[in-house]
């Protein structure tokens, strides 16, 4: 899984959207400098990250490394439809094989203590409200044609939420409470930051 040091947060830069016939190959990438967050909807992918192999069926989603290359290791078997979104982050992260359980850290300030913290997400899995995951990417791509602050501070949100569901995947749950995921009946919720005005 990747660890997120925060704050500051991984941010959103853009997202899209592509459809393989069968056969079907994802171009040879090297060191593209941010994240790359696939999200299968219908087929399958076969990728290979350097010398790891990731299979992503519908309804599953993979994040390759920014650092490392990555390929097709088996051409679509089915007509194969994916949302894909590049994000990367100021601070600092690291690939663990399991959380952390130790408290959180603070970092001095002259006026007040900065809490520091971490983000766990797995490489891949399934998200639990796969179609909730599919509404935010279309949602963040109906934003792309409004160039505009506001557009680009909802695509922020838009993308926070969608980190929030990805902490919790199918077999696991959330561990770190400063991302608070979808409560039941399926809404989806944000953290209130202090002295915040709620959208």
């Amino acid at each position: 899984m990747f660890q997120f040091f925060a704050p500051p947060l991984p941010h959103y830069i853009t997202c899209g959207e592509d459809t393989y016939p069968i056969g079907g190959i994802h171009p040879d990438r090297s060191g593209i400098g941010v994240f790359d967050l696939i999200f299968v909807t219908r087929g399958c992918l076969f990728l290979e990250e350097e010398l790891t192999m990731l299979t992503v069926p519908a309804g599953h989603y993979a994040i390759l490394r920014p650092d490392r290359s990555h390929r097709t290791a088996r051409p679509c078997l089915e007509e194969t439809h994916f949302y894909w979104l590049h994000f990367q982050t100021l601070g600092s992260w690291n690939e663990v094989s399991e959380q952390d359980s130790s408290l959180p850290a603070f970092e001095g300030h002259p006026l007040y203590q900065i809490e520091k913290f971490s983000i766990y997400i797995s490489q891949q899995g399934v998200p639990l409200l796969p179609s909730q995951v599919e509404e935010l990417l279309r949602r963040l791509m109906l934003l792309h044609p409004e160039q505009t602050v506001s557009a680009r501070w909802k695509q922020q949100i838009c993308f926070q939420e969608l980190l929030s569901m990805l902490q919790q995947t199918e077999g696991g749950e959330v561990q770190n409470p400063h991302l608070k995921v979808a409560e039941p009946g399926g809404r989806i919720s944000s953290p209130a930051l202090p002295g915040a005005h709620q959208l």
